[in-house]
């Protein structure tokens, strides 16, 4: 119960102290486009003011020029990892967890897309010193009188071992809440069309060349791919022609996209554009 309410302490500190999630800063300050991510601790938390899910990071993320600080927040990315933890969390949209993942650079922002979560939890609290001392009893050559001025001296090293550790929760992966299998798979080498749908979202719609193609609209994370697409796009006056590479996930019924690299592709005027 304690540790649930610090949790929620938490969630509504980091809530209150960023009224926009994921402002424009210093484009020099940012973490790289693609920078990984592997066994950080974090607390994730739903913004209900904005609607989004936010990663308060533990410790530091660096990129070797860069850094993010222990409570900075980003906004996460939709994945299947994150929708398989929101199915397990409780009603308090709290939860910490250990994040494998990468980050993504978009407009001045940086971005986390998770791959992996593990919960994690803490381990039982460990006894006082006083009370190892008492339960461990008198020292075989020790007097039979103690004298209460005495101090109790145990090494730091030893202190440092009885602090409470945190660990993966096994039993939720026994009970298949969480898993640690990576469901999203590789999308390579498709033709396609990078657009705005009526939500004002980038979806990438896939284009056969001619041939028979299902019409599918994957929407686009945000990362330097589609930025890099964007510019190309920008600087022409027909809609331009994409290949397409990336990792394609789904989160609440929809498919995403997060593209590794999107390279222009002419037809050579053999194809209708």
């Amino acid at each position: 119960m304690k540790k649930l309410l610090i949790l929620l302490f938490v969630a509504m500190f980091c809530q209150a102290s960023r009224s926009e999630p994921n402002t424009p800063v210093d484009a020099n300050s940012l973490l790289r486009d693609g920078a990984p991510v592997a066994s950080a601790a974090v607390i994730i938390s739903y913004d209900s003011e904005n609607g989004k899910w936010m990663c308060t990071f533990d410790e530091e993320i660096t990129d070797t020029k860069n850094k993010i600080a222990p409570g900075q927040s980003l906004e996460m990315l939709a994945s299947s990892a994150l929708e398989r933890v929101i199915a397990s969390m409780s009603s308090s949209n709290v939860g910490e967890f250990r994040l494998w993942g990468t980050i993504t650079k978009y407009q001045g922002s940086n971005y986390v897309y998770p791959m992996i979560l593990l919960p994690v939890t803490e381990s039982p609290a460990a006894a006082e010193p006083n009370q190892l001392a008492e339960s461990a009893g008198p020292e075989p050559n020790a007097p039979d009188f103690a004298d209460p001025n005495d101090k109790i001296s145990i090494p730091k090293e030893v202190l440092e071992r009885l602090k409470p550790r945190r660990t993966v929760d096994l039993q939720k992966l026994v009970e298949g809440t969480i898993s640690v299998t990576n469901e999203d798979v590789v999308f390579t080498e498709r033709s396609g069309f990078i657009h705005q749908d009526y939500m004002k979202n980038y979806v990438f719609v896939p284009d056969g060349l001619g041939r028979s193609v299902q019409m599918v609209s994957l929407r686009v994370l945000p990362n330097a791919a589609l930025a890099n697409a964007l510019k190309v796009q920008s600087s022409e006056p027909d809609r331009v022609r994409f290949k397409a590479t990336g990792m394609l996930t789904r989160f609440d019924g929809q498919y995403y996209i997060l593209l590794s690299r999107a390279t222009r592709q002419y037809s050579h005027g053999n194809f209708a554009r």
